[in-house]
């Protein structure tokens, strides 16, 4: 068995990250907000401000920082500022809008932040329902809930929760809304369980 020279090897993996910087950065550039000021943070997080139009993102120039760069987009193209819609619903329809714009420019979207994007939109689900709402977006839920992203999930009707499908969800819901009380997400100060 031939051993592989480590030299080599550094320098191949040192092209392969240049040439994934380079399409990150080139994907990003389809992306320029109009009218916002970009900001560019070291962290890997982004929100955009809407009454400064500020847009805070990482610099695109890894995946995972081309994943929240157009997650943040998102809010922008889809007009989450305009939309009367439930944060859960705007969180959603951005998470699956920057993994599709990653799909379509053939960069895979990292694993990691697609679970770490469900988990915050069911987070978002559940702090709803620690408020008392009862409407959920089912495409919400289901992209929250499934475990692999299908890339097939376009059905934007809202469900009522029923005894049924309570029941289901009843031990994850009730342990994260534990979290919430314990941190005092509630609006009134009774501990409620579904």
């Amino acid at each position: 068995m031939k051993l592989k020279d480590p030299k080599k090897e550094g320098c191949r993996l040192h092209a392969d990250r240049n040439r994934m910087t380079a399409r990150c950065l080139k994907v990003a550039e389809k992306f320029v907000p109009n009218g916002y000021r970009i900001i560019h943070k070291q962290r890997l997080s982004g929100h955009v401000f809407w009454k400064n139009r500020e847009f805070h993102v990482p610099r695109p120039v890894t995946r995972k920082a081309l994943y929240i760069y157009l997650h943040e987009y998102a809010h922008i193209y889809l007009k989450h500022n305009e939309a009367d819609l439930p944060i859960h619903r705007r969180e959603y329809e951005a998470e699956t809008w920057a993994i599709r714009m990653m799909e379509y420019e053939d960069i895979p979207p990292p694993f990691k932040m697609i679970q770490q994007g469900k988990a915050y939109v069911l987070n978002e689900i559940i702090k709803a329902l620690a408020h008392g709402e009862m409407k959920i977006c089912k495409s919400s839920w289901k992209y929250a809930t499934t475990p692999r992203w299908t890339g097939h999930i376009n059905d934007p009707n809202y469900i009522r929760l029923t005894v049924d499908n309570i029941t289901e969800m009843q031990i994850v819901v009730n342990k994260m809304i534990d979290y919430h009380y314990e941190k005092g997400a509630f609006k009134n100060k009774e501990r409620g369980k579904l």
